[in-house]
């Protein structure tokens, strides 16, 4: 069977372009509870085949602003009504069966989030991950008028009338985004597969998705590990070489996984020297440096600048393995 990125011709009328959107009552934890998933399906000329906005029970607290009229985030339904539906595990084939059945095209507005929810979803009730990937609508938007905006704003943007969209209301959304692909399509007269063939880089697929939740559970571990390290004094260290030394871990130490499992182990080597991690160094004075700030590597001449500003010193995370034992 083919992939959805083998299916590009636009000769081929059997493809259809799905367009969805989620939206969630919270995203605490990191993890999107979706309350509804809508959908619009259209053949290769935009024409609409099917519209629906599955709405579900996430079993889950609403944010209060949801429903607060304050914001410019509002749901079409009411929170009983929410309540009164099924939960995901009752749509998850329906759901598995639009993103799969015929090989469509997915697209959707900053569609990386909601590729994300629906993992979130089904790895919130241990469902297996629905294998898909999407394009995003938005970065190619943002790409080629070089700026960013919401999709409201991008939908104003060409100049429609509403159309009778609801923003926030799942279906509509998905509805506005096929709009705006629509009209970029005829504005720059290219038809939507050749859109597609020509940005094969800006679909996002679910198991990248996976893998970068798995990247930020992993740091968000670490990261907590490291704070425990903040402003602790060891009374008892192994070694002294900078007994009572202040330090700050510049943002070059904890960008990747790695880079944090480097910094653990370079943090715990200054406490068993004596010295002390803090989240933010006090700056220093001219007569009196208020400490050192780790990079990664040599620090460029804005580092620099900001570093000398607070009277700190800075040293690179070779520089310091070189002192401590």
């Amino acid at each position: 069977m083919g992939t959805q990125m083998d299916r590009f011709s636009a000769s081929d009328d059997k493809t259809k372009i799905l367009f969805f959107d989620c939206e969630c009552a919270n995203c605490k934890g990191g993890v999107g509870k979706i309350c509804s998933l809508g959908y619009v399906l259209c053949d290769d000329k935009f024409n609409v085949i099917q519209k629906e906005d599955i709405v579900m029970n996430t079993e889950s607290e609403f944010d209060w602003y949801l429903f607060s009229g304050k914001g410019d985030i509002s749901l079409s339904y009411s929170r009983e009504y929410f309540r009164s539906q099924g939960a995901f595990p009752e749509f998850y084939e329906k759901i598995k069966a639009l993103f799969t059945e015929n090989n469509p095209m997915v697209a959707g507005f900053a569609v990386g989030n909601d590729v994300g929810f629906v993992n979130s979803a089904c790895s919130r009730y241990k469902l297996p991950f629905i294998e898909f990937q999407a394009f995003d609508v938005e970065k190619i938007l943002s790409q080629f008028y070089g700026e960013k905006r919401k999709l409201k704003d991008w939908f104003s943007f060409f100049a429609y009338d509403d159309e009778g969209l609801q923003f926030h209301n799942s279906a509509d959304d998905a509805h506005a985004t096929m709009l705006c692909l629509k009209y970029f399509c005829r504005d720059n007269k290219k038809e939507v597969f050749e859109i597609f063939e020509s940005h094969k880089d800006l679909f996002v697929s679910s198991q990248q998705m996976v893998e970068q939740a798995r990247e930020r559970d992993k740091k968000k571990r670490l990261k907590e590990k490291i704070e425990r390290f903040h402003n602790r004094s060891n009374k008892n260290p192994t070694y002294t070489t900078v007994l009572n030394q202040n330090f700050e871990l510049d943002s070059s130490m904890c960008r990747t996984p790695s880079d944090l499992e480097r910094s653990l182990k370079l943090v715990h080597k200054i406490y068993e020297n004596g010295g002390i991690l803090r989240r933010h160094l006090r700056a220093g004075t001219e007569n009196e440096k208020g400490g050192y700030v780790i990079f990664a590597n040599e620090t460029s001449e804005q580092a620099k600048s900001v570093v000398d500003k607070r009277f700190l010193f800075a040293i690179t995370e070779k520089e310091l393995l070189s002192i401590l034992e």
